[in-house]
């Protein structure tokens, strides 16, 4: 019947699009806010509450958002909330949502937002670099190399993944991409977070045993150095590291955690001082359509946040402009 309102209950879980059916084996609808939602979130912002009293109606409003507008929100050893979107618009819509929440602005406050940077390397290693433990009875070779920026994407739309089909990735790697094939049957890890764009790999090619009692330790400082790299802290991206040779102490108790995960750890921080590293800084890509006789404002406007047009010829007797 037409006028009639429907009203669900006990959705609070469920993001602001979603499917609601009853059958079990139903298809879910994907909506048009995944692809929004599958980019990395590279606009960060603090925000914290004027009165300590108010803390947990923050918390409260910042899990709403995340489910409805598409932010995560995270708690910095310091104490400040941190949340991260995909753009400033976002951000500026989520900030004002809150602020309804908390029942006006001046209820928190809100630090300046930032752009996250990133650490990768330009080339390979020239030389294996060599870190040995603390005792003196251990030591590991590794290098460093640039992932490639298709494999990256890969590696990040989720085409190739850590708890993927192992053979269906080494075909990937051989025939996409030119890997040997040992090496590519011998991907440890993806990092950060098992997921990352960043790979490790086994490149002793069996000429070293036991490589599986230091896999663990080898994997968790993996995971340590593309979180934190070596430059200025900030999360790898694109970086493939090759441990090309390892000698162990042969008494068990002496190649433990506490001597082989610093170990790695400096090894994979030398291999990528000795591979060109960079900084990256990430980049949005917008067309933009406006009247030729605006040309000059919005070439202020956009090199006014230090960005750059590449130049799109207008259409055959067209008044519009849309460079990239």
């Amino acid at each position: 019947s037409a006028g009639s309102l429907c009203g669900l209950a006990g959705l609070e879980e469920v993001m602001r699009a979603g499917t609601v059916t009853t059958l079990e084996d139903a298809f879910p609808i994907r909506t048009g806010l995944a692809s929004s939602r599958d980019r990395e979130r590279v606009i960060n912002c603090s925000v914290e509450p004027l009165s300590a009293e108010d803390l947990p109606m923050v918390i409260k409003g910042l899990q709403r958002l995340s489910l409805t507008e598409g932010i995560t929100a995270s708690v910095e050893p310091s104490g400040l909330h941190l949340i991260r979107g995909h753009n400033e618009p976002q951000i500026t819509r989520s900030l004002a949502m809150l602020s309804e929440m908390m029942g006006g602005a001046k209820m928190i406050q809100v630090g300046p937002r930032y752009v996250t940077y990133k650490e990768t390397v330009a080339e390979e290693t020239a030389e294996r670099c060599r870190a040995v433990s603390e005792n003196k009875e251990n030591s590991l070779f590794m290098t460093a190399a640039p992932l490639g920026e298709a494999l990256s994407l890969q590696i990040e739309s989720g085409e190739i993944a850590a708890d993927g089909d192992a053979l269906a990735r080494t075909n990937i790697l051989v025939n996409d991409h030119g890997w040997d094939k040992p090496l590519a049957s011998k991907v440890w890890a993806f990092g950060p977070d098992h997921s990352g764009a960043n790979l490790l790999v086994d490149g002793t090619r069996g000429k070293v045993g036991g490589m599986e009692n230091i896999k663990d330790f080898a994997v968790s400082s993996f995971a340590w150095s593309t979180k934190e790299g070596a430059l200025c802290g900030g999360e790898l991206r694109s970086v493939c590291f090759t441990i090309v040779d390892v000698v162990m102490a042969s008494n068990a108790t002496r190649r433990g955690s506490g001597q082989l995960i610093p170990t790695a750890r400096r090894a994979m921080t030398a291999a990528q001082y000795s591979s060109r590293p960079r900084v990256v800084e990430p980049v949005l890509l917008i067309h933009v359509l406006f009247p030729l006789q605006a040309q000059e404002t919005v070439r202020s406007a956009v090199s006014s946040r230090r960005g750059t047009i590449l130049h799109s010829p207008p259409p055959a007797g067209s008044q519009a402009y849309e460079p990239r």
